[in-house]
């Protein structure tokens, strides 16, 4: 038994996948699946189960008795190489794997350049940022496929997850320009009703907490159009002259057509960008590090009072 059949146990447990933890640590698929199980028989019990039907490796109750040690012995490795290791005797296939999941949307509500920050400080990791919708990020942190997530989110959504408050966006709609609503300094969800909107559809968290606000007071915006293609999403936006949801940070980029607007609803929903991650997960050194980088920029931020997180 040794150190890399340890952290190859560990990868195909966070991934739930030979393929997807094959990737993350540049090796076959064949050669992973060898190694592990090579470690089942040093152990004497088979350490993962698949279930008919479905994709995902679970762990066996060994499986889970081990993954308790063995998360903290990779890490103890990870940090006893970084104070030993010439710094060039770390190659490709032996940096750190860390990989994120953003909604789209979401790096531009950061700090200018905070991501090429982090990676510039952390030149032993392979890092992959993967941006995609509401759901699809949720399902990448549910599955082990990302270890952190950034959503654009309020608490009320987030209680499956330990999550914790990066940027306060707020909540803001970009109107068309022209129009009576342009000329308001803040809209108020009675403005929405009835006006032409096009949205990311319901699995958006922005989408869903105005549409629950709505609803609970019979306002009802006119949805023309949902797609989780933002192009074609503000295509429509300037075809139509609806409304979309849309930040300070890319509002600029719009103002030919349209115009941002606060929405406010008599109290602070806490509408932010959230970095997520899975309750109970045993992090790796370099996720751990990125976790606090991101803790550190909401401080900075000034949302260092509302940090949340879920036990």
């Amino acid at each position: 038994m040794d150190i890399r059949q340890i952290e190859c146990f560990v990868a195909v447990a966070r991934k739930g996948n030979y393929t997807k933890a094959a990737e993350e640590l540049f090796v076959s698929r064949q050669a992973l699946s060898k190694t592990v199980k090579h470690l089942e028989k040093e152990v004497g019990e088979p350490l993962f189960i698949s279930a008919p039907g479905q994709s995902q490796l679970r762990l066996t109750q060994k499986g889970v008795q081990l993954m308790d040690d063995a998360v903290s012995l990779v890490n103890a490795w990870d940090a006893f190489c970084s104070v030993h290791a010439a710094p060039d005797a770390v190659d490709h296939s032996g940096r750190k794997p860390l990989a994120a999941a953003a909604v789209h949307g979401a790096l531009l509500s950061l700090p200018k350049n905070a991501i090429a920050a982090f990676e510039q400080a952390h030149d032993d990791m392979i890092f992959s940022i993967e941006q995609s919708t509401t759901r699809g990020v949720l399902d990448m942190v549910d599955s082990g496929e990302a270890s952190i997530g950034l959503v654009g989110s309020t608490p009320r959504y987030l209680q499956d997850y330990e999550f914790q408050m990066i940027v306060h966006t707020g909540v803001h709609v970009l109107v068309p320009a022209g129009g009576e609503l342009a000329e308001k300094r803040v809209l108020s969800p009675s403005d929405l009703d009835r006006q032409p909107f096009v949205t990311m559809g319901v699995r958006d968290h922005l989408h869903r907490f105005v549409h629950e606000q709505c609803l609970a007071l019979g306002i009802r915006p006119d949805i023309l159009f949902t797609s989780s293609n933002v192009n074609l999403l503000v295509e429509q936006a300037v075809e139509h002259k609806a409304c979309f949801f849309g930040f300070p940070f890319f509002a600029e980029k719009y103002r030919e057509t349209h115009v941002l607007v606060p929405l406010e609803f008599g109290f602070d929903p806490q509408f932010a960008t959230y970095a997520i991650r899975r309750k109970g997960v045993r992090f790796t050194s370099i996720e751990q590090s990125f976790w606090n980088y991101l803790a550190e920029i909401g401080q900075e931020a000034g949302v260092g009072n509302a940090l949340l997180r879920t036990e």
